[in-house]
């Protein structure tokens, strides 16, 4: 942590066997490391740092945000297809749902109350607690999505970004 003040750093935190590939600053000042084998919630305060391992998984991607935390798709393999793990962190580096689906998403979009994921051919949803809510169906290849207040989201196809009521979904089999 530098202070560009100073010519000696205000605080270091090492984080060990980990390649660290992005830094998100949470609210109160805290730090999110992430790294190719786990990330780290870093109390810039109390200097405590607490490490989310992804196991055996790899970490696909992520939606941020920094008063709410991270949620995060974990994957057995690049190559293999309906077996993502879904995770919700809050900014304590607490975790607030584990989801195991048979799904291999592309994109996720996340917000205090749902998170959606976003597969080839459809948007699932699931509530704060990472249950499957529903799903509606979409055009084949869409690129991304993002989830806005009143339960909006935007979704961007490949000549259009369109705007969706996440409503009416369809039940999970």
């Amino acid at each position: 942590l530098l202070d560009f003040k100073s010519e000696t750093p205000k605080s270091q935190f090492k984080l060990s066997d980990n390649m660290v590939t992005r830094v998100e600053y949470l609210t109160k000042g805290n730090i999110l490391a992430i790294g190719d084998k786990y990330m780290s919630f870093i109390n810039v305060k109390s200097k405590n740092v607490k490490n989310f391992s992804y196991g055996k998984k790899l970490f696909k991607f992520y939606d941020f945000n920094k008063d709410h935390g991270i949620c995060c798709c974990l994957s057995s393999s690049v190559n293999e297809t309906d077996d993502d793990e879904l995770v919700n962190i809050n900014t304590r580096g607490t975790e607030t749902f584990r989801t195991k689906t048979s799904e291999s998403f592309t994109e996720l979009s996340n917000r205090e109350n749902r998170t959606l994921g976003l597969t080839k051919n459809k948007i699932i949803s699931y509530d704060r607690a990472g249950h499957a809510e529903g799903y509606i169906k979409t055009q084949n290849n869409s690129k991304k999505i993002i989830l806005v207040p009143h339960s909006y989201a935007y979704i961007l196809n490949c000549n259009t970004i369109d705007k969706l009521k996440i409503n009416h979904l369809e039940k999970m089999n």
